[in-house]
């Protein structure tokens, strides 16, 4: 076909081209012919099979999208179904330690919390006279910080006494306090 000059046979081929090809989508066809003339061996006219290969992949993934998106509108426009449900019930506790014995699990025995009073709790705003003598201080300038910061409301950062003998002497991260 390529070096037929035949205006009869040209229209023929291009007609057989047309029928062959009318059942791909414009745009897409238009696009596999553009990519099969770019890759042609033969010349300007490629082959219809050159064209398919091309094509077709294409109409498969658009098919696909329009499936998904088919099924994507069911679901949206679907009717709303209302699942009725029973409000929760605790279950008694004999029948609990049945379910727990068949499946297993051992009973645990309730414990009560701890209550911790607040002077005990340790953190930045409750330093033990444990911590200070662990920075270096005597026991009795520990104490005495301790006993300030707790007059103070502990609201405060604490700022601990200077310690006084050689141990603590060099901390530079201790304040000295009046």
């Amino acid at each position: 076909m390529a070096h037929d000059r035949d205006p009869d046979k040209a229209t023929a081929w291009l007609h057989e081209f047309m029928r062959l090809l009318s059942d791909l989508p414009q745009d897409i066809v238009a696009h596999a012919i553009d990519e099969a003339v770019k890759k042609s061996e033969r010349g300007f006219l490629p082959s219809i099979g050159a064209i398919r290969a091309i094509a077709d992949p294409m109409v498969e993934e658009r098919q696909q999208k329009l499936r998904r998106l088919r099924m994507m509108a069911e679901v949206i426009l679907a009717p709303k179904v209302q699942i009725e449900q029973k409000p929760f019930e605790r279950c008694p506790g004999e029948e609990a330690t049945k379910i727990m014995e068949e499946a297993g699990i051992s009973r645990i025995d309730p414990v009560k919390p701890r209550e911790i009073s607040a002077d005990r709790l340790r953190g930045p705003k409750s330093i033990t006279v444990e911590d200070y003598i662990s920075l270096g201080l005597s026991r009795a300038d520990a104490e005495r910080a301790v006993e300030e910061i707790r007059q103070a409301g502990s609201a405060a950062e604490p700022k601990p006494a200077r310690p006084s003998g050689s141990i603590g002497s060099n901390l530079p991260s201790i304040e000295a306090t009046a």
